[in-house]
């Protein structure tokens, strides 16, 4: 029983620590991007939507880090049954939220890249800039929409249960029908932005091949600049999409309680979930040569500072 519970203590440590390098990581991110905004005396619409969902990782690693804290000093807390929902709201809406503003961020390169011949598309390219705001609002709005439906299907078994005294007195199906409700929002919620992030980030790079293609056809050799930061999005679009697909699976995963408690395979899947925030940094400092540079600049001052 010792080990089982130092076990658990270690791994739970262990994913609060990548909750903090991710809060960190996100943290310095949005701060880079400010200054830059800052000292440019302008924000473009591509770092309005960076600097949102950056912070948005940094709440979504904070309720993370409580959720542990939580687990690990105070297990007692989550007995209770308006703690435990109030906890995976909030931990529905940091995961949402940072959902939807990564498929803002790949719907407004979809956007830039593409040459369009619509007159609608043409038109929200040109009016891009005073559209982007609304896109971070509407998908904070659904963030919290999401996150307040999760505690729905509880509301409703509590209105069907008048007679029942107490939460400890709530029987099995009771707790299925929660569970299948906050499973039911959950999948929805994920699915739209998933299904949105697939489709832009497939049309956007198969337009960027065929203008590839289009080059070679007739012999022409272009390094532009605009070339290559767009190459540079669509592998980062790429990399996002195949992280939220590897965060989608571990949700279901877990959702359905494949591993046992506390096994290995368990524990691997939950750093996975907790992780991704920091994973996530990492791939938008990758794919984005500002964050890259400022990033190089900043472990030479700490190398120089050292000598």
């Amino acid at each position: 029983m010792t080990c089982t519970c130092l076990y658990k203590t270690t791994e739970m440590l262990s994913a609060l620590n990548t909750v903090k390098v991710a809060a960190f990581t996100n943290g310095y991110i949005a701060v880079v991007l400010l200054l830059d905004s800052f000292k440019c005396k302008n924000m473009s619409s591509s770092t309005k939507i960076l600097v949102a969902l950056s912070i948005s990782n940094v709440c979504f690693a904070l309720i993370s880090s409580a959720n542990l804290v939580i687990s690990l000093l105070w297990p007692q807390l989550y007995t209770d049954f308006y703690v435990k929902r109030i906890m995976l709201a909030l931990t529905m809406y940091g995961m949402i939220s940072s959902c939807w503003l990564t498929t803002c961020l790949c719907v407004f390169y979809f956007i830039k890249i593409i040459h369009f011949t619509s007159s609608l598309f043409v038109w929200i390219k040109m009016k891009i800039s005073t559209i982007v705001p609304w896109f971070i609002f509407f998908a904070k709005l659904m963030s919290l929409g999401c996150s307040f439906l999760t505690l729905l299907p509880s509301v409703i078994y509590d209105s069907s249960s008048e007679n029942i005294s107490s939460i400890s007195s709530f029987n099995d199906s009771g707790a299925n029908v929660i569970s299948l409700g906050f499973l039911s929002v959950a999948f929805i919620a994920m699915c739209v932005p998933m299904v949105t992030v697939i489709i832009t980030t497939f049309l956007t790079a198969l337009s960027l091949f065929l203008h590839y293609r289009k080059m070679e056809r007739y012999s022409c050799t272009s390094s532009s600049d605009s070339l290559t930061a767009h190459h540079g999005a669509v592998w980062m679009m790429t990399r996002l999409l195949f992280l939220y697909i590897i965060i989608f699976v571990v949700m279901l995963v877990n959702s359905f309680y494949v591993f046992v408690t506390l096994c290995f395979a368990f524990w691997i899947s939950i750093i996975l979930m907790y992780s991704f925030t920091f994973v996530q940094s990492v791939l938008l400092v990758l794919g984005i040569s500002k964050l890259k540079e400022a990033l190089k600049q900043t472990c030479h001052w700490r190398v120089c500072c050292k000598q």
